[in-house]
């Protein structure tokens, strides 16, 4: 995907009958520089604005296309992920108050915040028995919410990776350690 060129094309063949059977259908066309051109039939708009969106951040679109998080997750994909770079202890891959990625509403922006918190208070709250049934709905209404709206899939995907690295433990355990120390 690295330096293809994404675009919304009129159509991805001269093909009459297609355009009878499915007028509404839309077209993004995925153009690499050494292979032949890919595409992609998006039937509803906001699924056609996704992909379109997506696709360009992955292909390198450009350097501010995308939240800060989607920037910082393109320039792993071009150290193909190593293990040993520097990006992987960013602040921002461990510890975000903002939305980890582009939401298109206010609404969603909310939901989203709303789902980090809530996966966090998931992760960290000690199972007792007398909480084990409001522990096993809360386990459940999040990848439900995810369910209904498909937009917040990569928020919630990103959330759970920020909240199970260990390096955002290692920062909890210093955090209460200098608070231990401050008290």
């Amino acid at each position: 995907m690295r330096d293809a060129r994404v675009e919304e094309v009129e159509s991805d063949s001269d093909s009459e009958e297609r355009d009878t059977e499915c007028p509404h259908v839309r077209t993004i066309g995925i153009l690499p520089t050494h292979q032949g051109s890919t595409y992609l039939l998006k039937p509803h708009k906001q699924d056609k604005d996704s992909w379109l969106y997506h696709l360009t951040v992955v292909s390198g679109g450009g350097p501010s296309e995308g939240t800060q998080y989607e920037q910082l997750v393109q320039r792993l994909m071009e150290t193909n992920g190593d293990p040993g770079c520097v990006l992987w202890r960013h602040l921002l891959l461990l510890h975000t108050k903002e939305n980890i990625t582009s939401l298109t509403s206010e609404t969603l922006q909310s939901q989203a915040i709303n789902l980090f918190m809530v996966c966090q208070l998931f992760m960290s709250v000690a199972v007792e028995q007398a909480g084990i049934d409001y522990h096993v709905v809360l386990g459940q209404n999040e990848p439900q919410q995810c369910l209904d709206q498909p937009e917040l899939q990569s928020e919630f995907i990103s959330a759970l990776v920020k909240q199970t690295s260990r390096h955002t433990q290692q920062r909890l355990g210093e955090k209460s350690r200098q608070n231990c120390l401050a008290g």
